[in-house]
């Protein structure tokens, strides 16, 4: 159960990295 929690917040920290990177996309693009 504590692996699940802890790739459970591994993979919130990859979506927020993901979001962060379109968004510099999208600024360097603007």
């Amino acid at each position: 159960m504590e692996e699940e929690h802890r790739h459970r917040e591994t993979h919130e920290c990859e979506t927020t990295v993901v979001a962060e990177e379109a968004a510099v996309e999208t600024k360097d693009r603007g």
